[in-house]
């Protein structure tokens, strides 16, 4: 039987580098409200994400939580629209709206098919603007806030994160303490404390729009300015604020006893520096080599060839000022010393390095990741709103995607030898277990109770 010839193997070119798009708008509206605007072809679900620049140290240390119980209330209901009714309005558009906290902004987002822009912006501007702060509503959040505290601090790995922070930052820095507040603070909250606090700080002077998805047949501009545009807000506060930059710490090494826990919860972070910083393209391949991959350096030792873990991690944690470079993972509780030494020499690079095969592969991935992370508009929106949170540029992505794709064996190398030395180290597990295996290797721990 004849066979049929093999068609020619179609030739394909290589992949253009990507770029993070630019704002095609960016203008003020006459409040202060500053617009940016990203047309994404293609894109028929919009993306508008209102960011105010505004860091959590304005919250008063007695009332801190009070911006994370607001941003819960605020789309349960509007002066307009009372409880249920803003909901269903919602719905009946097909958006969804959603806000939180950082330790820098606060943000609300909605997403909405692209033909109800128009009409959602209106009622995303009530909850904004005009929300209902109902007594009920604030109180629910309360609860619910103290309730997700005492799950948090029985989780291993949410303890570990929050007592990292905790022996990072001195307690004069916000930074130290959970960004939804803790039990003593969100005790003392109540609807006086959350009307206060937005009629003071949500401020169009502090407030950035971005809008993104298809707008080919939409004024997006003037979208934004029906449903900002005549935004005052009498009683806010002074414009200017400052980013107090987080007060470091010196290392230390605790272990919080969990006499029944099976294994060892563990995080071992440094102080380090952020986007802002030239070496920061080259440190974020050096990081993902050293244990940002299945197959890093960290991952082959302590996972596949020693089976001490089901996975540890090495990542940057940016913030406004500075950042952390933190390890992490749970290990058997019996092996922690062996897993910690071993670990403690993996992360020593020595003079050699990382190798050019492993810098390629790490440039190949942080390269070709973020095409699929930004293909939809809430992706977009959403990085932008991270880039302004640190400071940066709406665009400042497509910097740091050069400075990857610049980065050689030798620059990551000596990225990672400037700019990572983990010295606090935090543990949740059981002490008469694991405190020995430390000392044995070095390590001076102090034990904690869990309570």
């Amino acid at each position: 039987m004849n066979q049929l010839p093999r068609p020619a193997r179609p030739s394909v070119s290589a992949a253009t580098a990507y770029r993070f798009p630019s704002p095609d708008i960016d203008q003020a509206l006459s409040n202060g409200v500053r617009v940016l605007v990203l047309n994404v072809p293609g894109q028929y679900v919009a993306a508008a994400s209102l960011t105010f620049d505004l860091p959590l140290s304005v919250e008063p240390r007695e009332a801190e939580g009070v911006a994370a119980i607001l941003v819960h209330c605020l789309d349960e209901g509007t002066e307009q629209l009372p409880g249920e009714a803003y909901a269903e309005a919602l719905e009946s558009h097909g958006a969804a709206f959603g806000a939180g906290v950082t330790y820098t902004s606060l943000a609300c987002h909605l997403d909405v098919p692209v033909p109800r822009l128009g009409e959602a912006m209106d009622l995303f501007a009530q909850a904004i603007r005009t929300p209902e702060l109902a007594e009920r509503t604030v109180e629910r959040h309360r609860v619910l806030r103290l309730s997700s505290i005492d799950q948090q601090l029985a989780n291993p790995g949410y303890r570990c994160g929050i007592e990292l922070r905790r022996r990072s930052f001195a307690d004069d820095s916000r930074e130290a303490r959970m960004a939804g507040g803790e039990p003593a603070t969100v005790a003392n909250l109540g609807r006086n404390e959350v009307r206060d606090f937005h009629a003071r700080w949500l401020s169009p002077q502090r407030a950035t729009l971005v809008l993104a998805g298809d707008f080919s047949d939409i004024d997006a501009l003037a979208v934004a300015q029906a449903a900002f545009g005549d935004w005052e807000t009498p009683q806010a506060g002074g414009t200017e604020l400052t980013h107090l930059a987080a007060t470091p710490l010196p290392g230390s090494a605790v272990v919080v006893d969990r006499p029944e826990a099976v294994q060892a919860n563990l995080r071992w972070a440094g102080h380090t520096i952020n986007p802002q910083h030239p070496d920061w393209g080259a440190l974020s391949v050096a990081s993902h080599a050293m244990g940002g991959a299945f197959l890093s350096r960290l991952n082959k030792v302590l996972r596949e060839d020693k089976g001490y873990t089901y996975g540890i991690h090495l990542g940057l944690q940016p913030l406004r000022h500075g950042g952390l470079v933190s390890l992490g993972g749970s290990f058997r509780s019996e092996v922690i010393g062996d897993a910690l030494a071993t670990a403690r020499e993996l992360l020593d690079v020595g003079p050699d390095g990382f190798s050019a095969t492993e810098v390629s592969e790490a440039v190949t991935y942080l390269t070709g990741v973020p095409p699929l992370q930004y293909a939809t508009a809430e992706g977009i929106a959403g990085e932008v709103l991270h880039n302004l949170s640190l400071g940066l540029a709406p665009d400042a992505t497509s910097t740091e995607l050069d400075q990857i794709r610049a980065t050689t064996a030798e620059a990551a190398s000596q990225a990672y030898a400037d700019h990572v030395a983990l010295s606090t180290l935090v543990l949740v597990a059981n002490a008469d277990q694991v405190a020995p295996q430390l000392t044995e290797h070095g390590f001076q721990v102090e034990v904690v109770s869990a309570d």
